[in-house]
């Protein structure tokens, strides 16, 4: 015998998503009998509700979270629980990578547009990072941020810009802009710049006492009023000409363990 509590139960059924003849095996009727008596009672006979997708995935956050479970959701969007269940599989890992992509991309544009490397910006930007994830996307992406890794770093007149740079020992040379006269060079070095040696170019750099270059013995902070009384004291006199053109064309030289440069302003 069909009751209404049969009834009821199967039109909620049907009504959560349940196809009809599934919903009348639930309940243990046949479906055209079920369709009869709902006729005969003046009763419309319920059609399958497909819920908005969107109802079900605006609960993901709670769902992962722990504040719902997927028949609070159901319960939520008037679907089914097996429904809830079917979207979340299919849809929410589309939607946390659309989430985590999305913090991707604010460490790229912030690295980009201040330097930096990406652990560090993350935890400026206050932005869970998981380094696998983060550079499988990087690479899929064919995005180098390598070459922003020191841009924006400053030291006196000297501003690090985006580049390709390279390491040797502890030390890395990079590309940076002297801000004194808007030329770019490759290949300074950090460690000079962090230290103080250098705080511009070569040529903003050159001191000049009676129009004769200085010398500074960067190791034990000698001054040498000009590069021949630099010669005459490491006695290298014959050499005068080679110190010169050597201490013009690279920021500093080596000889006998000492580090020498011209004078920086």
């Amino acid at each position: 015998m069909i009751t209404i509590d049969t009834i009821t139960k199967f039109i909620s059924l049907v009504r959560g998503g349940m196809p009809q003849a599934s919903a009348a095996t639930a309940v243990g009727r046949d479906v055209n009998a079920l369709r009869l008596w709902i006729q005969r009672n003046g009763m419309e006979m319920p059609h399958v509700r497909k819920p908005v997708t969107g109802d079900v995935m605006s609960y993901v956050d709670a769902y992962r979270s722990g504040r719902m479970t997927q028949k609070e959701i159901a319960i939520a969007c008037g679907c089914s629980g097996p429904y809830v269940s079917k979207m979340l599989a299919q849809y929410t890992d589309e939607h946390i990578r659309s989430k985590q992509v999305k913090a991707f991309r604010q460490i790229i544009d912030h690295i980009k547009q201040n330097g930096g490397r990406p652990k560090a910006t993350a935890r400026l930007l206050g932005i869970p990072f998981n380094s696998t994830k983060f550079y499988t996307y990087v690479r899929e992406q064919g995005i180098d941020l390598l070459t922003h890794q020191f841009a924006g770093l400053e030291y006196g007149s000297w501003l690090v810009v985006a580049g390709d740079w390279t390491k040797q020992g502890s030390n890395y040379f990079v590309r940076a802009l002297c801000k004194k006269c808007g030329n770019t060079f490759d290949g300074v070095s950090l460690t000079n710049l962090r230290s103080g040696k250098s705080t511009c170019c070569h040529n903003c750099s050159i001191g000049y006492t009676h129009g004769r270059l200085q010398v500074k013995c960067l190791t034990t902070g000698d001054t040498f009023k000009s590069i021949r009384n630099f010669a005459d004291a490491i006695d290298m006199s014959d050499a005068y000409q080679t110190l010169r053109l050597q201490l013009k064309q690279q920021p500093s030289i080596v000889i006998n363990d000492r580090e020498y440069s011209l004078i920086h302003s």
